[in-house]
C-alpha cells in the first residue's frame, strides 16, 4: 500500500466498483468522515453477493444510495451512479483512516486525486492520452469543459477535445473563448498528426510549449470529476513557494540578479532556469529638526518622500501626504568598452535626461575617463524624478565599432517601454516611456571593439 493514513486524501471512485480487499465479507461498513457532492458523511457501506458488482451507500443520519450494482438497462443489468459527483470523496478523518482493508479497496477501486476543486490551481501537462476516461460520452466527437484559465499569456473559458479521426478515436486539444467553434475564438494547442513513417499511427505536437502550463481561476466545471481525474493522470499540479526577499538585507539601490537551486539529501542539486530581477530602492533619509509647538509638529522635508506617518506610543494615528509630481524612476544602467586582444581600456559614459532628447534636464550621469588603467564600467544606480514621462539615455564607448543592447530592457525592469533606439559606432540613444510609478530601468549597453 502506498498510503498508510487516509486523512485529508481525495479519491475518484471507478465507474464500476469491485470487492477487492474484502472478499471474505458480504457487507462491510467503514468508519470514515468524508465529504462528497457537497455533503458530509460519517461512514461508507459496501454490499456484495460475490456474483455481481457491489452496492454502495454513504451514511450520515440516513443512508444515501449512491451506487447501484444492479441497475436495469436495455442491455441487461449494469452498475450506475446516481450522480457522478459522488465518485469524488474527500476523507477528513474517522476510525478507519488506517484500516488496511479499506486502504487496499480504495487503491484498487479509485484514483487518488490532488484536489477536489480546480479553482486557483496551476497544472503543467506531462503528456496527453485521449481515451474514454476523458469524456462524459465515449462516442462524442467533441467534449468541452467550462473552466476559466490562463495559458501562454491569454485567457480562455473552455477546454475542448475535438475528434479528427472517429475511426481511430484520435483527438486534438483546443483552448477556447466561446462554447461553439468560431474562427479566432478556438486555439488548437495540441495537434494529432499522422506519423510520417506509419500512416496508421498518430503523434501529438504542441503548437507552442507555453500552452503546457494552465492556471485555472473558475468555471462551472471546476468540480467535474471527469476533468479532475484526467488532469490528475496527465498533468502535474504546481505547488508555489514564496520567499520574502527583504530578508536579504540588500542596502545598495539597483537591480539584483536573484537565482537559486533545489537541494535534497541523496540527490544532485537542481539550479533555477535563469534568474529574476529584484529592484532595491534607496532608503530615505531620517527626518531631522523635529519639534512640537503647542499642537503643531514640524520637521525638515525629506527628499523624495511622498507621505509621512505619525505614531503615538508605537500606534499609527494617521498620515500626511505631500503633493508630488512626475515619476520616481530607479536607474540601473551600465556600459563598458574593451579592446579584445589588447590590454587597453577605453572611455565610456552614460547620460540620462528628462524628456525625449538631450535638451531636457540632466537627471544623472557617470563618466569613465579616457584610457583608464583598469577595466571599469560606467554605472548609474540611483533614484531620479522624471517630470515629462519620458527618459532619454545617451551611451558612449570610445573607439567602439558599434553598440549593442541599447534597445532592450533587462529582467527586473518595470513600468517602462523602449519607444525608440538608434546608434552609430561610438554612441547610442534610447528613449523610454514611463508607464507607472515607480518605474525601474535596468539596461546594459556594450561597445563592440576589434
Amino acid at each position: 500500500m502506498s498510503v498508510t493514513n487516509l486523512t485529508n486524501t481525495i479519491w475518484y471512485l471507478n465507474e464500476t466498483l469491485g470487492d477487492s480487499g474484502w472478499g471474505s465479507y458480504d457487507e462491510i461498513t467503514f468508519n470514515i468522515t468524508f465529504t462528497s457532492n457537497e455533503n458530509t458523511y460519517n461512514s461508507l457501506y459496501l454490499y456484495s453477493d460475490f456474483s455481481s458488482p457491489i452496492d454502495t451507500c454513504y451514511i450520515n443520519n440516513d443512508s444515501t444510495m449512491v451506487y447501484d450494482g444492479w441497475t436495469a438497462t436495455a442491455h441487461g443489468r449494469t452498475p450506475s451512479w446516481t450522480n457522478d459527483n459522488y465518485r469524488i470523496i474527500k476523507i477528513i478523518g474517522g476510525g478507519d483512516v488506517r484500516n488496511s482493508i479499506f486502504i487496499e479497496w480504495l487503491e484498487n477501486e479509485a484514483v487518488q486525486l490532488k484536489v477536489d476543486n480546480l479553482t486557483n490551481t496551476t497544472w503543467i501537462w506531462r503528456y496527453i492520452y485521449f481515451n474514454e476516461e476523458s469524456f462524459d460520452d465515449t462516442y462524442n466527437l467533441e467534449s468541452k469543459y467550462n473552466i476559466s484559465f490562463t495559458s501562454n499569456s491569454s485567457n480562455y473559458t473552455y477546454i475542448s477535445f475535438s475528434c479528427n479521426d472517429p475511426d481511430m478515436d484520435i483527438y486534438d486539444l483546443w483552448y477556447c473563448t466561446t462554447s461553439t467553434w468560431q474562427q479566432g475564438t478556438w486555439t488548437k494547442v495540441l495537434e494529432a498528426q499522422l506519423s510520417y513513417y506509419d500512416q496508421n499511427e498518430y503523434t501529438w505536437t504542441w503548437t507552442n510549449n507555453n500552452y503546457k502550463r494552465i492556471t485555472i481561476t473558475g468555471g462551472t466545471d471546476v468540480t467535474n470529476p471527469n476533468l479532475i481525474r484526467w488532469l490528475t493522470r496527465y498533468a502535474s499540479l504546481v505547488t508555489t513557494y514564496t520567499y520574502d526577499l527583504t530578508q536579504l538585507s540588500l542596502t545598495n539601490e539597483g537591480v539584483y540578479q536573484i537565482t537559486g537551486k533545489a537541494n535534497a539529501v541523496g540527490c544532485a542539486a537542481s539550479n533555477w532556469n535563469g534568474w529574476v530581477g529584484y529592484a532595491v530602492f534607496p532608503q530615505l533619509d531620517t527626518p531631522t529638526s523635529v519639534s512640537v509647538s503647542n499642537t503643531t509638529a514640524s520637521f525638515d522635508a525629506i527628499d523624495k518622500a511622498g507621505q509621512y506617518e505619525f505614531f503615538v506610543d508605537g500606534q499609527s494615528i494617521g498620515t500626511y501626504s505631500v503633493t508630488t509630481s512626475g515619476y520616481n524612476v530607479l536607474l540601473d544602467l551600465s556600459t563598458s568598452a574593451f579592446g579584445y586582444g589588447q590590454d587597453t581600456y577605453y572611455a565610456t559614459y552614460i547620460k540620462v535626461y528628462d524628456g525625449t532628447s538631450n535638451a531636457g534636464t540632466l537627471l544623472a550621469s557617470d563618466i569613465s575617463p579616457t584610457a583608464p588603467t583598469t577595466k571599469d564600467k560606467s554605472y548609474i544606480r540611483e533614484l531620479v524624478n522624471c517630470q515629462t514621462g519620458n527618459i532619454y539615455i545617451e551611451w558612449y564607448c570610445e573607439y567602439s565599432d558599434g553598440m549593442i543592447s541599447e534597445d532592450w530592457l533587462q529582467t527586473g525592469s518595470s513600468n517602462c517601454t523602449v519607444i525608440h533606439s538608434s546608434g552609430s559606432s561610438e554612441t547610442a540613444q534610447t528613449t523610454i516611456s514611463i508607464t507607472g510609478n515607480p518605474a525601474v530601468i535596468h539596461m546594459s549597453a556594450e561597445g563592440l571593439l576589434d
